[in-house]
């Protein structure tokens, strides 16, 4: 169950938990109740709808600043929950004051889980501008990751196309660029919000933090940049697939045509034979041995109608 309350802090470079909550601290919040929420509200005295904002998975990336705090509401992305191995975006909500920072999510997700386990570069909550700075670019570092993860299931796909094409292969065609999809619009969405993040901080006390914004800015457009291209080149390998589908059909169809004209060689002659008819009428009848010549005729009429049909390349 992912559902938890968690306290941490940064002391001598690394995130420490807490008990307790302390100035500078950061509040992780993830798939809270009423209870939790409640706390908090009281504790930091941070409004409610700050904190449900992130509960709902429809919420669309924003920002607010006004002189006492910050909201930031971002998509991160997650595994898919029901999909085999497709990603999702799904709300981060970011509350800023002075001295305390609150990330809420419905979903434990892998960039916050990479801040706790200490993998990557650790920022100092007592700052808490620098604090939302570092997940802000953990977030862009993030959706580079699996941006990467999903070329490479397209790659082992583009791989085996050349060879078979099962149907696995399709639906693991389909889970990257249905992922690829959420990530392109939840990366636009997320370059708004940290634009408008960026406007409205001029304005505020926080407004010496504003350059910290241009470095996570950078790179959540590189990673927007580079899921259009990954999307780019899904969209080419799907149509690969689609062609080598379709021409593996096209030459079953022609060997199963070029077949049936071969095996209607014999069927013809055999027809004629069978034929009610006086067998002095028939050709070859009176020879000692005229099945013998007949199949050897057969045989050979078949033979030639395969090799023309070779030479047209049908068979």
């Amino acid at each position: 169950m992912d559902r938890m309350m968690e306290l941490w802090k940064t002391q001598e470079g690394t995130l420490h938990r807490l008990e307790t909550p302390e100035p500078g601290c950061w509040v992780r919040l993830t798939d809270p109740d009423e209870k939790e929420l409640a706390w908090v509200k009281e504790t930091f005295g941070i409004p409610g709808k700050d904190l449900e904002g992130p509960m709902d998975l429809q919420e669309t990336p924003g920002a607010r600043v006004t002189d006492e705090s910050a909201q930031i509401l971002l998509d991160v992305p997650a595994l898919s929950q029901g999909v085999d191995g497709g990603f999702q975006a799904i709300p981060l909500g970011l509350v800023v004051k002075k001295d305390v920072v609150v990330t809420v999510s419905s979903r434990k997700n892998t960039v916050l889980d990479a801040l706790t386990a200490g993998k990557g570069p650790v920022p100092d909550t007592a700052s808490p501008v620098e604090f939302v700075n570092g997940v802000l670019a953990a977030v862009a570092r993030n959706y580079q990751d699996d941006l990467r993860k999903l070329d490479a299931r397209r790659q082992e796909v583009e791989t085996r196309a050349g060879e078979q094409v099962a149907k696995q292969d399709l639906i693991t065609l389909h889970n990257v660029e249905t992922s690829l999809i959420w990530f392109g619009c939840s990366l636009k969405a997320n370059v708004k919000a940290l634009e408008q993040l960026r406007d409205q901080l001029s304005s505020s006390e926080f407004c010496q933090e504003q350059e910290t914004l241009e470095e996570a800015a950078g790179e959540m457009n590189q990673a927007a940049a580079m899921t259009d291209m990954y999307r780019e080149i899904a969209s080419a390998t799907r149509g690969l697939v689609a062609d080598l589908a379709d021409n593996r059909l096209n030459n079953v169809m022609k060997f199963l045509t070029s077949m049936t004209l071969v095996l209607a060689v014999p069927t013809i002659v055999s027809g004629f034979y069978g034929m009610n008819v006086n067998e002095d009428s028939i050709p070859l009848a009176d020879l000692t041995h005229s099945f013998l010549v007949v199949v050897v005729l057969t045989l050979v009429l078949t033979v030639l109608v395969i090799v023309v049909l070779k030479k047209k390349k049908m068979l």
